[in-house]
């Protein structure tokens, strides 16, 4: 979904339909109209964050223990997040052929400190993919406040509190958006605040999965958190509430697919050649998000090298980007077994000497 989306945005320069007073001005959006599908991709980041409360909360519980929490997230992080960092933060001053200089040095500081989601200036500035990466990170040094909060107030207080920031935020923005045409700035809702809820509801789910509880999910729950998503994209004061729809319906759906009603294990069966290929990018996930978009950034160079004109033909750049999976999936596939594999084992035995 990401891949796709990313592949749309470096092609036609626009991701998301453009906004008129109060609906989508659909005569400017006509070009993508036919890719629509493929911008709800921006909520895969939605998907990922619930995922990452729910696998975050059931290793912590299963492993507890704050030393080790933080030995096992920085070594499946930060090392292997830092080589392309490093790699594009010096490189790409040298490719545009200017001296490395005051912005450059404030881009590379402000990703070593994992905190360029602050700024518009450092958003953006290495690749357009990181600042997840530095939320997810903020979402770990909030978890351990979430875990005191649950232990006071139970999940259900919680998740009312921290809800009430997420949803206030993101109606605010909804509200400025229309009434001026702006959005809140992007220290605020690029924040781990802003997406804490979202977060937290994997966490939640996990929850009741390792308490064993039983869970009612009412069956019109998922159709109107569709709903939502839908809103979000055709009327301006929800425009960001699809995200944490998302998350909502992915923890859920979480707890639906844990929870089968009649408690028995499916049986399995031989994955076909297309769900073997999603299993193995799923392996190499981290490594294709590190990885992809700053190849993608080049289809449209390469679009006009290859059919000899300085016009912009979006349609060639996006099916160009679209068959660029399969090189950014080899190269992730030896990212992830020289980069990835080798700073896992390397937290482990830092992990064994910290527990001795």
């Amino acid at each position: 979904m990401v891949f796709v989306y990313h592949a749309l945005f470096a092609a036609y320069q626009q991701d998301t339909l453009h906004w008129g007073e109060w609906f989508p001005q659909w005569t400017e959006n006509l070009p993508l109209l036919p890719y629509y599908p493929a911008t709800l991709g921006r909520y895969g980041v939605a998907v990922f964050f619930a995922v990452s409360g729910f696998c975050i909360h059931l290793s912590y519980v299963r492993q507890p223990g704050w030393g080790p929490f933080w030995i096992r997230r920085f070594f499946r992080i930060y090392p292997p997040y830092l080589i392309p960092m490093l790699l594009l933060g010096i490189l790409e001053p040298w490719r545009v052929r200017h001296s490395f200089g005051v912005g450059d040095a404030i881009q590379l500081g402000s990703h070593l400190l994992l905190v360029h989601n602050f700024s518009e200036f450092t958003l953006f500035g290495i690749n357009g993919s990181f600042w997840t990466i530095a939320v997810e990170v903020q979402l770990y040094a909030l978890y351990p406040l979430l875990r005191t909060m649950v232990m006071r107030w139970g999940w259900q207080t919680t998740l009312i509190a921290i809800g009430m920031i997420e949803l206030g935020l993101r109606l605010a923005d909804g509200a400025f958006l229309t009434l001026q045409n702006q959005p809140l700035p992007i220290w605020i809702m690029n924040s781990p605040v802003a997406f804490w809820f979202s977060w937290s509801l994997g966490a939640y789910a996990a929850d009741i999965l390792l308490r064993e509880q039983r869970f009612n999910l009412p069956n019109s729950l998922f159709p109107a958190l569709a709903g939502v998503v839908l809103l979000a994209d055709l009327f301006k004061p929800a425009a960001s509430l699809g995200f944490p729809a998302v998350a909502c319906f992915t923890s859920f759906l979480c707890i639906r697919l844990a929870q089968k009603q009649d408690g028995t294990v499916p049986p399995q069966r031989h994955p076909g050649r297309w769900m073997r290929h999603l299993q193995q990018a799923g392996v190499y996930s981290y490594s294709i998000y590190l990885l992809h978009q700053p190849i993608l950034q080049r289809m449209p160079t390469l679009t006009r090298w290859m059919i000899n004109t300085t016009g912009h033909p979006q349609a060639f750049a996006f099916g160009l980007g679209l068959l660029a999976w399969l090189p950014v999936f080899i190269i992730s596939s030896g990212f992830y077994r020289y980069c990835e594999q080798p700073s896992i084992r390397w937290g482990k035995q830092v992990l064994r000497q910290f527990r001795g």
